[in-house]
């Protein structure tokens, strides 16, 4: 929105790019390094989150994961700063990456992009960002982007679970996506220890990690031989962390709202867990 409330017009969006473009090529031919490019990342990130929350990021799977009608949606200005993240990072010459690697910043850059790919649903394109921050062994610089990657590296592994669910691909699959030694249930506890418990990342976190075990409970109910196979203690002792995961939800300051007390419902209903002992 513009201040008199207006939605941006395609002509000013158009002319926001044509800015942003002309900016980057003064910047190339005035020399620019690597650091300059990711500090514009940076900088468009933190004009995202002036438009929407992290918690933003979340919430299409989180509302799959339930079952639920999806109802987010991005606003067009925080659309426009993560198109702007991915075009300064794919400025990168290999000059650059090379230097930014010395300077402990190639994880840093790709994170960002990596991150502005898993907002706007470009998921193939997020899992090959992943891979060049995994393999540069740097990680994001701010601890809330370090929390944000690993659990966007969780929810990737939720949305390959619930894919392999809707494609009724057998329950061993959708179990190695959800809870295996790489999947959803463990990076996201991960995600977890880089943060906060104060942080509504927190809340947004546990949630995925039930998406990640409502997963698995609907492929046991789809394919209950297949889950048979599995090592008889090993769902069980899911289902008890996964209640304890629902119980911190519900100690959670959101716990207090009305309308999340039916979202704690809700996932209590598709686990098949026990009542939240508060």
């Amino acid at each position: 929105m513009d201040r008199s409330g207006r939605a941006p017009s395609d002509r000013s969006r158009a002319s926001l790019f044509a800015r942003v473009w002309l900016l980057m090529g003064a910047l190339v031919l005035g020399g620019c390094v690597g650091t300059d490019f990711v500090e514009m990342a940076q900088d468009s990130l933190r004009r995202a989150f002036r438009f929407e929350t992290p918690s933003s990021f979340f919430q299409p799977v989180l509302e799959r994961a339930r079952g639920d009608r999806e109802v987010s949606h991005m606003h067009a200005r925080a659309r426009q700063h993560y198109l702007q993240i991915i075009a300064s990072i794919e400025r990168l010459t290999p000059e650059m990456r090379e230097e930014l690697r010395r300077d402990g910043l190639l994880g840093e850059a790709y994170a960002l992009r990596a991150l502005a790919q898993w907002r706007l649903g470009r998921l193939d394109d997020a899992r090959a960002s992943i891979k060049i921050v995994r393999d540069s062994n740097q990680e994001p610089l701010r601890a809330r982007d370090r929390a944000l990657f690993e659990g966007m590296a969780g929810v990737l592994k939720l949305e390959e679970a619930l894919a392999a669910n809707a494609a009724g691909r057998p329950f061993n699959e959708v179990y190695t996506a959800a809870a295996g030694d790489h999947g959803g249930w463990r990076t996201l506890a991960t995600a977890r220890t880089k943060t906060t418990p104060e942080d509504r990342l927190q809340s947004d976190l546990m949630q995925a990690r039930l998406g990640c075990y409502a997963a698995i409970v609907a492929a046991q109910r789809r394919d209950p031989r297949g889950a048979a196979a599995l090592d008889p203690e090993v769902l069980p002792r899911l289902r008890a962390e996964a209640q304890v995961e629902l119980n911190q939800l519900a100690r959670t300051p959101e716990a207090a709202l009305v309308s999340f007390s039916a979202i704690i419902r809700r996932w209590q209903v598709v686990c098949e867990l026990d009542a939240p002992v508060r």
